[in-house]
């Protein structure tokens, strides 16, 4: 696997071989959501390509990003799914300027009310 970015979802084919699983999971557009007892994932992932069994983008830039928390913060595994569905954003754009011969990828999550961002150029 010569992959930039990757995701080895518990479960999924790789090394893991595929013996690890979470209580709940589920796929909700670009996020992945799960449960493991009373503790909640969910990423965000740039694209929903499967490669080889693993979720991995061939795209030179990519935007992806993880939220944590547990049954204190979120109440239900529903609530928690909840707010992934209604109230997360993820935003990305790409530009290029022929002039200064730069390209421009940005990119912004926001979950529970914190926006991170973050600019590359080259």
């Amino acid at each position: 696997d010569d992959f930039e970015v990757a995701l080895r979802w518990p479960g999924s084919a790789g090394k893991d071989g595929g013996n690890i699983f979470f209580d709940e999971e589920l796929d909700i557009g670009r996020w992945k959501v799960g449960r493991e007892g009373d503790g909640y994932i969910a990423v965000a992932r740039h694209c929903l390509d499967v490669i080889y069994g693993i979720s991995a983008c061939l795209d030179e830039n990519q935007l992806w990003g993880v939220v944590v928390g547990n049954s204190v913060m979120y109440g239900s595994f529903d609530n928690f799914v909840d707010k992934i569905q209604n109230e997360s954003s993820y935003e990305t754009s790409y530009s290029s300027n022929f002039w200064t011969r730069t390209n421009t990828f940005e990119g912004t999550i926001g979950f529970d009310g914190i926006q991170i961002s973050h600019r590359w150029q080259y």
